[in-house]
């Protein structure tokens, strides 16, 4: 598969850089503030809302997401070969897609960190927490966590 090996090569050549990780949340950030489907005018971004917009984009990227308080679990990850080689990678591009979408909605919460799983049937979770004022923060927070509670980068 064509796309398949286009995400390996990407994915392999910013695994080595050492910003290759927020270079990847960039990129998803900006993705997902084109690729959310945004708000009916004068709808309120309310919590709820703004979650099950950014579920329903994970959604049509075959993510299987379900939202939990203040999370949301990725039951299945489109790209858990290439997440499971590339993870600081793989997860951080979808950490700032994430973020993204939830930040072009005006979300009243923003991406905690990603926690990935540490096996296929483990899922990923996206933890989120308050947001924090634009001049009180410096940027998205890259952690990308294990289960066993180690940051990898």
């Amino acid at each position: 598969h064509a796309n398949a090996l286009l995400s390996a090569m990407l994915a392999s050549a910013l695994a080595p850089l050492p910003n290759g990780a927020d270079l990847a949340v960039t990129a998803g950030r900006n993705w997902g503030h084109v690729l959310v489907e945004r708000l009916e005018p004068g709808q309120r971004p309310d919590e709820e809302t703004c979650i099950a917009h950014v579920a329903a984009l994970l959604r049509s990227r075959g993510f299987a997401p379900e939202t939990t308080t203040r999370g949301i679990i990725l039951r299945r990850c489109p790209f858990r070969d290439l997440a499971d080689r590339y993870p600081d990678v793989v997860c951080s591009l979808h950490a700032g897609l994430i973020d993204g979408a939830l930040d072009e909605l005006g979300a009243p919460v923003q991406l905690d960190g990603v926690e990935h799983g540490t096996t296929a049937s483990t899922p990923c979770l996206a933890r989120l927490r308050d947001r924090v004022p634009a001049a009180g923060r410096s940027r998205m927070p890259s952690a990308i966590m294990h289960r066993a509670g180690t940051r990898s980068k």
